[in-house]
Order: structure tokens, then sequence, then C-alpha cells
């Protein structure tokens, strides 16, 4: 606990110079299960501290967590309300969809060896370019949530704000479909 707390001082502390250089706190948060929220939390809790410019990227919690997705779009619309006015701090969700990268060829899988494969979706997902830059100008224009997304998954989006209730349980069981055929598909490799 106290090496812990003495971190995230060193963190705001950090900030703070950072800060005076307007300069942005960037945190890639890669737990995407249990500890997802309080690694949020830190990096809120460094922005709104030391009254710095804070981004999140790759906040994507999986099966069992997806109901800490919710929370945690909610904790964003929370601390944009905190935030914006007083502090004049931007909170920004990005909700990318597909987009062709080599994040599933690169991921690492449980004995540190890289997966070494793609799957067809991302391979079939958009431009890496067009989706940064419409995410830039998203960032620029003030815009409170961003969906990049086509068809399918921006449906889903879509569904998010209409019916979250639907939403919540549709993708739930849609990662436990997905884990179940992972687990088929590594018993046949």
């Amino acid at each position: 606990e106290a090496g812990q707390r003495q971190a995230q001082d060193l963190r705001v502390a950090l900030g703070e110079v950072v800060a005076r250089h307007r300069g942005i706190y960037t945190s890639h948060i890669r737990n995407q299960t249990e500890g997802i929220a309080a690694a949020v939390g830190e990096v809120t809790n460094v922005g709104r501290s030391a009254r710095l410019a804070a981004h999140v990227s790759h906040m994507q919690p999986g099966d069992p967590m997806l109901g800490s997705t919710r929370q945690l779009l909610e904790d964003m619309d929370a601390l944009r309300a905190e935030v914006d006015q007083i502090h004049n701090i931007k909170v920004t969700n990005i909700l990318p969809g597909s987009v062709a990268t080599d994040v599933a060829r690169n991921a690492l899988t449980g004995n540190g060896s890289k997966r070494g494969v793609s799957d067809a979706v991302i391979d079939a997902g958009d431009d890496p370019m067009d989706c940064a830059k419409c995410i830039w100008e998203a960032v620029n224009a003030d815009k409170p949530e961003y969906i990049y997304a086509k068809e399918m998954e921006m449906g889903l989006a879509q569904m998010r704000h209409a019916d979250p209730d639907t939403f919540f349980e549709a993708i739930a069981g849609f990662g436990a479909q997905t884990v179940e055929a992972y687990w088929k598909e590594k018993e046949t490799m």
C-alpha cells in the first residue's frame, strides 16, 4: 500500500512538470480483467491532481469483465462532467471498431511468445491512418465520444446508447462464445 501510494505521488509530481510544459500523460492499459478499473482510476487521478491532460488507450475489458465496460464508460462521463469546465480538461471516449493492425499477431501468449496470427475481422478492418486521422479530429473538436466503426460494429455502438441492457447482455454472450471457440480451436492444433 505505501509503495503504491508513493508511486502514485511520484506520477502526480511528474504530471505537474509535464502539465507546465503543456504535455499529455498517456497510459496504454493492458490489463483487461479485474484490475482495469483501478488502472484507469490511477490515470484519471494523475490527470485530475496534476491538472494535466490524461490519455488512456486500449481500454477494452474482456470477458468476464464486460460489465466493467459499462461502469468505466459511465466513470469517463462523470469525469468529463467534473473536470471539463472547472479545469478545462477534456475527456473523449474513443470507441474504435476493427482496424487493420498487427495487434493480434503481436499479442503475447501465456508463455510470453508472440501469438503470430491475426484475426480475419482485424485483417479486414479499416486503415490505421484513416482511424488515427478521425480520432485526432474528434479530440481536437472536443467531442465527448467518438465511434470509429462501420456496419455491424456501428450498429452495436448505436445499440449501446439506445438499449444498454440488451447491448451488454449480447456482448457478454458473444464473449463467452468467442472464448469457447478459441479453446476448441486450440484443442485441434
